[in-house]
């Protein structure tokens, strides 16, 4: 399941994977939720944003419908940065970020192991 999660840890969409974890999956959350509040939302914060960004920067010059996407800064949430080469760590790191605070970006994480109480099976 790919989900999009405020700060705040509320679950603001999802989506069931069918084929792995592939660009389009955040691509069309990212819509959805520019869609619902344009012009509202600074980062969007991912554990793969190096890799995404440079993605939606080349879809977005073929497809001119996705340019608003860019607005929303990318944001490598501080425990995947860690696990990053450290210039990745300096360019895309929450912590370098101007206007994100203290941000950690694992909310999604967190709200994934709520829910995974939730499909836990119960053998007798």
């Amino acid at each position: 399941m790919e989900i999009a999660v405020c700060r705040h840890g509320v679950l603001l969409a999802a989506l069931n994977m069918f084929r792995g974890e592939i660009f389009a999956y955040p691509l069309f959350l990212q819509r959805k939720l520019a869609a619902n509040v344009p012009g509202h939302i600074t980062f969007l914060c991912s554990d793969v944003a190096c890799k995404y960004f440079p993605y939606l920067t080349k879809v977005a010059q073929q497809c001119p419908e996705l340019r608003n996407l860019l607005s929303m800064r990318p944001f490598l949430s501080v425990m995947h940065a860690k696990a990053h080469i450290w210039k990745c760590e300096i360019k895309w790191g929450g912590a370098f970020q101007d206007g994100a605070g203290s941000t950690v970006g694992e909310e999604v994480g967190q709200v994934n192991s709520f829910l995974s109480r939730a499909a836990i099976e119960v053998h007798v």
